[in-house]
């Protein structure tokens, strides 16, 4: 055996004896990794901060991500100002070929070269920073802790505020339960109060005050979201007596509030009424109280109730909020390996390709849709085309449109996932630091083998952009997986295990 020389023994005691990575490290790197817009480098700093566990390190979190939002916004001046050289400089004509601006090529081209790189990095802090305080559901210590406190009560960003809630609600410490009540009281930005629910959810066992809050955020708030959020957390405090605030809350609700208020009844009482507010009531009225003092035992119907909602590629389709992503690529030229389930009488798809079963179940998903409900469809292929700019509302002609629209769709090549995302995002209020909106889209069905060749290609980036797009918005996003690749299970399971929604073969 060969001897090892003396400057690799040497290099190996000197990496021996270098301490780990302390906190004023990390967020030494931390900085240098966003002002260099880089993913990686900043993730990694930031966990590695959060693993200090100290009162410094939620503050900290917050300084960087607050820098970052700086050179965010400085990335989208140029941006949009390198966009208008591009107009400025461009050559136009009209459809007979006359010119109509003589542009300047050479112009042209530096622009498109400017306006390239600031959206790369544009894009790149907009996968960084939420990333960044993500990381702070890490810490765990009461002493860090404290620091969490800190950001939730001063930081005027309410992005910032709601990541602080998140982490507080995984700490084991009166002082975090008591900063997430006071907040909550006090707390303005409808996705903070999201964030705070979801915190309580996971701290309400045996709280009366924080039931109290949940219970007043069910009741009048004006937002589904928080509305939702709150009903989960009650769920989630195992009590008895949040029931019948649920069976009164679920009166008020439809859609996928109604079932989802249903299905946390269900948990709490092993009884199912199938969203059916007055058939809760009168379980109520006759049960309640032997409920309330452990008498009640179940009977063999109380959680076989008949659920009368449309399915999909046969998922539950209770939403009236519903975007359909479908992938039109070349892939689904191919025989499908999945048949539709359908009654004796009904209409049957009109092939065995993959494309002719995806228009097949839309077509009774929407059919089955009730009026006013609101929807749309994005067609994937090289670039994500939606049927309209903004949503259709249920009816006898958007139907028809809708229908139309996907039957005379055919194949092509390429598969903007990423794309078709970005439509759905303007459907739910924006961006992952934009506030709540009252009539955003509750669910998603996302239609793919998952395999994304045009726009965000990079697969763990495009999953990580979608789930922190929607993490304070309750959006749900069910994948139907169409004989996927490895790597497209990936992509689509990340995805719906991110957002809680379902992930199906077909």
């Amino acid at each position: 055996m060969k001897e090892t020389p003396l400057r690799l023994l040497l290099a190996f005691a000197v990496l021996a004896a270098a301490p780990p990575g302390n906190e004023e490290t990390f967020k030494a790197e931390l900085g240098i990794a966003i002002q260099n817009f880089d993913r990686y480098a900043a993730d990694k700093a930031s966990a590695g901060l959060a693993k200090c566990n100290t009162e410094g390190v939620a503050p900290a979190l917050a300084a960087a991500y607050h820098k970052g939002l700086v050179f965010l916004l400085d990335y989208e001046k140029q941006r949009k100002k390198w966009a208008r050289e591009m107009v400025a400089h461009e050559t136009l004509r009209d459809k007979s070929g006359k010119l109509i601006q003589e542009g300047d090529s050479i112009k042209w081209i530096q622009a498109r070269k400017e306006f390239n790189a600031f959206m790369i990095r544009e894009e790149t802090m907009n996968a960084l920073l939420p990333r960044v305080l993500g990381n702070m559901s890490k810490i765990s210590s009461p002493e860090a802790a404290r620091g969490a406190i800190e950001v939730l009560k001063t930081d005027d960003d309410w992005v910032a505020r709601a990541y602080a809630a998140e982490a507080l609600g995984n700490i084991d410490d009166p002082a975090a339960l008591k900063a997430l009540l006071d907040a909550g009281r006090a707390e303005k930005a409808e996705s903070v109060k999201v964030a705070i629910s979801d915190a309580l959810g996971r701290k309400s066992k045996g709280s009366e005050d924080a039931r109290k809050l949940l219970m007043d955020w069910l009741s009048t708030s004006t937002l589904w979201q928080v509305r939702l959020a709150s009903a989960q957390a009650l769920t989630a405090s195992g009590d008895k007596s949040v029931v019948l605030p649920l069976i009164t809350a679920i009166a008020k609700e439809r859609g996928r509030m109604k079932w989802e208020i249903n299905d946390g009844l269900k948990k709490l009482t092993r009884v199912d009424k199938s969203g059916d507010p007055a058939a809760w009531k009168s379980w109520w009225d006759k049960f309640g109280d032997d409920f309330l003092f452990g008498n009640y035992q179940p009977g063999p119907l109380d959680g076989q109730e008949k659920r009368t909602v449309t399915s999909f590629y046969g998922l539950r389709l209770n939403s009236e909020h519903v975007a359909f992503l479908v992938d039109v690529s070349a892939s689904m030229n191919e025989t499908a390996q999945w048949k539709s389930e359908f009654q004796p009488g009904e209409p049957k798809p009109e092939g065995d390709r993959r494309i002719d079963i995806a228009r097949y179940e839309l077509k009774r998903a929407i059919n089955g849709l009730p009026d006013n409900a609101e929807f749309s469809l994005v067609r994937i292929g090289s670039k994500a085309t939606p049927i309209r700019g903004q949503l259709l509302r249920s009816g006898a002609g958007s139907r028809g449109d809708a229908i139309s629209f996907m039957n005379q769709t055919e194949v092509t090549l390429g598969t903007d996932i990423f794309g078709a995302f970005r439509k759905a995002f303007e459907w739910t209020g924006g961006a992952w630091n934009a506030p709540l909106t009252p009539n955003s889209l509750d669910t998603l069905y996302l239609i793919s083998d998952g395999d994304p060749t045009v726009g965000l290609t990079d697969r763990p980036q495009l999953v990580e952009r979608v789930i922190d797009t929607f993490h304070f918005k309750k959006v749900l996003v069910h994948c139907v997986a169409i004989s996927p690749p490895g790597h497209g299970v990936l992509v689509l399971k990340g995805i719906s295990d991110g957002t809680r929604g379902d992930f199906i073969r077909r």
